[in-house]
């Protein structure tokens, strides 16, 4: 059984396959499973317990590398490459979220949302004058998070987690995701979730609509 340098804890035993995923698969064939021929079973589907950390370390590298190919296409240069540049904003957002999450919180701080936002931001910075590495920082904080930690996620190299869960889209050193695609071949946006609508910033509030002239209270004259 695998583990890793940092952690005596199997690397298998991080991501289980759920218990209702391993009834059902069972009831069908008639016998105990293991873990990777349930996986097998549901191609497609997600039927493993993936740990809030790794979820969320995955969320981040698939946000980053569609942002990094965003702003390549609209001229942004990188330092390094577009995988370089993913693990940069990446690593530095996932600090940022891991150090906001507290000990005596059982969960998620309600500051960790804004957090990612700064990371992602400061990442993005980052990655435009270094290949590799994040923010001192961000790398201090999420150090002091970590330290003392027995969550066998914390005791791990994020990306030999990932590599673990998700082989085809990590390596323990790299990510292996293909180029994203945002428009069709003829040329029309491929996603409708993408037409340009009101900034709710400055937009009157939703459901809020002007009513034609006939509808409109009198003022009064």
């Amino acid at each position: 059984m695998v583990t890793t340098a940092r952690s005596k804890q199997p690397v298998s035993k991080i991501a289980p396959v759920s218990k209702s995923a391993r009834r059902i698969a069972e009831k069908e064939s008639g016998r105990r499973m293991t873990d990777r021929e349930i996986v097998s079973m549901y191609p497609g589907a997600e039927c493993r317990e993936i740990p809030e950390k790794i979820g969320v370390m995955d969320r981040l590298i698939r946000e980053a590398w569609e942002l990094v190919h965003q702003l390549t296409a609209s001229g942004v240069e990188f330092a390094g490459d577009a995988s370089q540049a993913t693990l940069v904003i990446a690593g530095t957002a996932y600090a940022a979220w891991r150090s906001s999450i507290h000990r005596w919180n059982d969960g998620t701080d309600p500051a960790a949302a804004a957090a990612v936002v700064s990371g992602m931001a400061d990442g993005i910075e980052f990655a435009l004058r270094h290949e590799a590495g994040i923010p001192a920082m961000y790398a201090a904080d999420y150090a002091r998070a970590v330290a003392g930690s027995a969550d066998p996620v914390d005791r791990m190299k994020p990306l030999a987690a990932l590599a673990r869960v998700w082989p085809d889209r990590y390596t323990a050193a790299s990510i292996r995701f293909g180029r994203p695609k945002y428009a069709s071949d003829d040329g029309e946006a491929a996603d409708p979730f993408w037409a340009v609508s009101a900034n709710i910033l400055t937009a009157r509030r939703p459901g809020e609509r002007r009513l034609p002239a006939s509808r409109r209270k009198p003022t009064g004259r």
